[in-house]
């Protein structure tokens, strides 16, 4: 890239001195000017904020990686695998089965409002949550009808389980824990592309 704009460059200085060329008269001079530059050979010095800053960072010390949720292996807590993506895994009363938070589509509602709705109905509004456009990213064919599939991100808050729910456990695991309640089918193999 940086070569055919070079070539680009130097093509038009080449068209440009032709056209000088053309248009002076004998009485005209045509001048050429250059400027030369030498590159910084060191940093400048930093500026008082920075001073401070690198103050502080040299007596700070980072949290460890490794939480009391990791230790206990607690899979309830969002304060465990810091460095992992963790999804939100929720087990129905009356149910053996893990899956996503979902809601039956009501009338003229927008299929991505439907699933803001299944969301809420689980961990309420209080936790900021972020959806990936309102076009799902992907469905699958259940016995009970078609799954429309959307992605959010939690951006603020601790969730929580709304009491009185019909939900009757929940788990926040990694991409590589899914498996461990995610019978093999077409539904694992979706979260396998989209997780």
């Amino acid at each position: 890239m940086r070569s055919v704009s070079l070539q680009w460059a130097a093509d038009s200085c080449r068209k440009l001195g032709q056209q000088v060329r053309t248009q002076a008269t004998a009485a005209e001079q045509i001048l050429a000017a250059c400027i030369l530059e030498r590159p910084q050979v060191i940093l400048p010095d930093p500026p008082a904020w920075e001073v401070d800053y690198q103050e502080w960072k040299s007596g700070w010390e980072p949290a460890p990686r490794t939480t009391s949720a990791d230790t206990s292996n607690d899979r309830r807590s969002l304060r465990r695998r810091l460095e992992a993506r963790l999804f939100l895994f929720i087990k129905m009363q009356g149910s053996e089965t893990w899956g996503f938070p979902q809601q039956q589509h009501i009338g003229e509602e927008g299929i991505a409002d439907t699933a803001r709705r299944a969301i809420e109905g689980v961990i309420g509004e209080k936790p900021q949550v972020f959806f990936f456009g309102r076009a799902p990213h992907a469905h699958l064919q259940q016995e009970n009808g078609l799954l429309f599939i959307h992605r959010a991100q939690l951006i603020q808050g601790r969730p929580a389980l709304l009491p009185g729910s019909s939900i009757s456990d929940h788990l926040w695991l990694a991409k590589d824990e899914v498996h461990e309640v995610m019978p093999e089918g077409p539904y694992a193999d979706i979260l396998a592309k989209l997780l």
